[in-house]
Parts: C-alpha cells; sequence; structure tokens
C-alpha cells in the first residue's frame, strides 16, 4: 500500500469521533460533483482518442495499454483503500470507458442520417421509448409520433418534460401514415395486423418484435436489448449501447434500405446482425427464449425448496437467471406460441444434455464427466471468452 507524503492531508478523516452522518454524507456530495467534472473531462479526451482510432483503422481495446495504466495507478500515493481495491476500481473505470469509446464511435456513424425526419411509434414501451429517446439525442430536429391507446396522456406530457423531448407528441393511429419511418412496438399480433397496411403508407416499417416474420416492405429491426419493467416511463437512451440489433429480411438489391438501417442501429450506439428471418428466430430460441424458461424453471426449483430463507448462499450468476422472473407475462406468452416449434427444438436439446450429466452421474463415470468438463473447457475458450465484452 502506497502512503501518502506526511505534507498530504485529507479533509475530516473518517477517525474524526466527533463527525456525524450528515457532515460525512455532505463530504462525500461535494467529493461526487468534483469526480463527475473530472469524469466528464476523461470522456472528451476518450472520445476524441476513440475518432483518431477509427481514422488509423485501430481497435478499440488495448489490452496492454489497459494494463499499464492499472499497473501504474496503484504505484500512486494512498491510504484507506487497497492495492486490490484501487484496481478493481480502475479495471471497472476503464471497461466503462471503453464501451463509452466505442459508443460515441459507433454513433458517429450515424451522420448520414436525414436532418429532418418524422418517426412513428404503434405501442410505446420500454422498446420503443428507448428507441425514440437515443434518436432524439442523435437527431435533435426529428419529430416523433406515438400511437398507443394505452398511453394516459398527462403521464405522457410529465414524461416528456422530465425527458426534455418537445418533439414526442401523442397521434391517432391512422396519422401514422404521414411518418417517413415506423417502428412496430406492439404485441405480436398486433404488429403482423397493422403492419401490411402501413407498408402501403410509408417509406419504412421497422419490426421491433422478438420473433420476427417475413412481410413485404417491412423490415426486422429486433434489438437483443430489455429489463424488466416494460412501461416507457423505464425507457433509457442508452439500453442498447453495446447490443445487437438483428435486421431481416432486406434483399441484397436493397442497399439504401440496409444503409439506413445500419446508421439508425449505430444512431442507438449498437452492432448490426443481417441475417434471414427464420435463422434470426432459431437462434433467438437459444440466445434469449431457451434462457428465459431456463431461468424460470431455476427459480420454480428454489422456490420448491424455500430457497428464500438462504438467499445470501445465491452467487451472481444465480442472481441473474433469477432476474429473468421478473419478465413480463403479456410480452412473453405469445414470443413463445410464434416461436414454438424452434423453442421446444431447444428444450429437447438441453433436456438431452442434462440426461448426459445425470446417467454419468448416477452411474458414477468418472472419466465420462471429465471428458464432459474439458469438452466444457473449449466451450469457455471458444464462445465465452470470445463473446464476452471484459
Amino acid at each position: 500500500m502506497n502512503r501518502l507524503p506526511n505534507d498530504h492531508s485529507l479533509p475530516n478523516d473518517h477517525s474524526n469521533p466527533s463527525a456525524d452522518l450528515s457532515s460525512l454524507r455532505n463530504q462525500i456530495d461535494k467529493i461526487d460533483k468534483n469526480l463527475l467534472q473530472l469524469l466528464d473531462q476523461r470522456a472528451a479526451i476518450v472520445k476524441q482518442v476513440g475518432d483518431l482510432k477509427k481514422r488509423e483503422n485501430k481497435k478499440i481495446r488495448d489490452p496492454q495499454r489497459e494494463q499499464d495504466i492499472l499497473n501504474t495507478i496503484v504505484k500512486e500515493p494512498h491510504i484507506h483503500l487497497l492495492d486490490s481495491e484501487v484496481k478493481n476500481l480502475f479495471f471497472n473505470l476503464i471497461a466503462n470507458f471503453r464501451a463509452i469509446e466505442a459508443n460515441h464511435t459507433r454513433r458517429a456513424q450515424a451522420s448520414s442520417l436525414p436532418s429532418s425526419y418524422q418517426v412513428g411509434f404503434l405501442g410505446f414501451g420500454l422498446i420503443g421509448a428507448s428507441i425514440g429517446l437515443a434518436l432524439k439525442n442523435q437527431c435533435p430536429h426529428w419529430t416523433f409520433c406515438i400511437s398507443d391507446p394505452f398511453i394516459d396522456p398527462h403521464e405522457f406530457t410529465v414524461w416528456c418534460q422530465s425527458q426534455k423531448a418537445p418533439h414526442f407528441q401523442l397521434i391517432p393511429e391512422d396519422q401514422l401514415t404521414k411518418c417517413d419511418i415506423v417502428f412496430l412496438c406492439a404485441p405480436l399480433s398486433v404488429n403482423e395486423e397493422k403492419a401490411l397496411f402501413l407498408a402501403q403508407n410509408n417509406k419504412v416499417i421497422l419490426n421491433v418484435g422478438s420473433v420476427l416474420i417475413d412481410l413485404p416492405s417491412v423490415y426486422g429491426f429486433h434489438p437483443l436489448a430489455g429489463k424488466e419493467e416494460s412501461n416507457f416511463q423505464s425507457a433509457q437512451e442508452d439500453l442498447f449501447f453495446g447490443k445487437t440489433i438483428c435486421l431481416t429480411n432486406i434483399s441484397s438489391q436493397q442497399s439504401d434500405q440496409l444503409l439506413l438501417l445500419q446508421n439508425l442501429v449505430a444512431a442507438l450506439g449498437a452492432t448490426p446482425w443481417v441475417g434471414e428471418t427464420q435463422h434470426h428466430n432459431e437462434s433467438l430460441a437459444y440466445s434469449s427464449h431457451l434462457i428465459q424458461l431456463l431461468g424460470m424453471a431455476y427459480g420454480l426449483c428454489l422456490k420448491q425448496k424455500n430457497w428464500d430463507n438462504a438467499l445470501e448462499l445465491l452467487p451472481l450468476n444465480a442472481l441473474n437467471l433469477l432476474r429473468l422472473n421478473g419478465s413480463n407475462t403479456d410480452m412473453w406468452i405469445p414470443i413463445l406460441e410464434k416461436n414454438q416449434k424452434f423453442i421446444l427444438n431447444s428444450i429437447g436439446e438441453l433436456k438431452k444434455e442434462i440426461d448426459k450429466i445425470e446417467f454419468h452421474l448416477k452411474n458414477k463415470n468418472k472419466e465420462e464427466l471429465q471428458l464432459l468438463f474439458s469438452q466444457c473447457l473449449e466451450i469457455y475458450k471458444n464462445i465465452y471468452q470470445k463473446g464476452s465484452p471484459l
């Protein structure tokens, strides 16, 4: 641990017995304000670094540079933090600023979007509102028209004021035909019902649903992001930062449309994935829908054992799986129905692997179990480590 020089004093050391809780919190608040100013300055420089790397065609992540920062910063004087705590703090700081750099680089790619556009939303929950907020910040001269019969106008007005979104307005559904782009953010059955009609009157129709279908002039635009809350008040402008947005139903002849959709993805701070609709639906059965069901099954298993009496024994990865039990029922039931075929396939294959593990465990097949762990180590290297953002 590196000690501060003798002439360096810390204001109101925590060892002061006369300090009360309120005064200590006030000191923390003042320090936080100073930290924010410094972090904001760091962000400005990080964005410049990102611009330079892009021009020089360099990767955003530089592991050696990050390690050098950690090795250097831990040598700086500090009293109340352990060396390991300093490294952990700055490891996470670097990771977050790397994400900021990546998001800035992605969003800079959206500079060719039209300066004036009218964007419509059929349905305006978490995903639609988060798309709107992100585009509002990237394209301040765009107008956003929302058709959602379940939104309370007063609550919507209060939300718009809190989000500094004066260009957001509620409109009747038939006025969506005047929009340049319409995001289909309603339940799956509603999206399908309205899509063809809207496609006859609009330039671009984007279906954000988790299960996509091929409809003429309707493009899949599915963000792989979300959280438990599904209402527009829970929207986040950074919900899609660093995430993937799946683009489907785009032919090779539609290069202009593809460029527009890629620019929209960039404006959201996300990365595009372009593929066939069926491939998307089958992949999502494994990457999202199966995980949702696995989280539910795990939660029900723990419920049978009254696990709420031993929560301190649950590690973070278990809690992350349990988080899925807070998902919106009205959203998930249609997804399970629409993608039933691929989801059942994924459940069947998962059960086969669990049965295999159970068989070797029952029969004490040590060598077979060791082989499974060896195979899983390869999965760790080839899937997890390559896919991990850290």
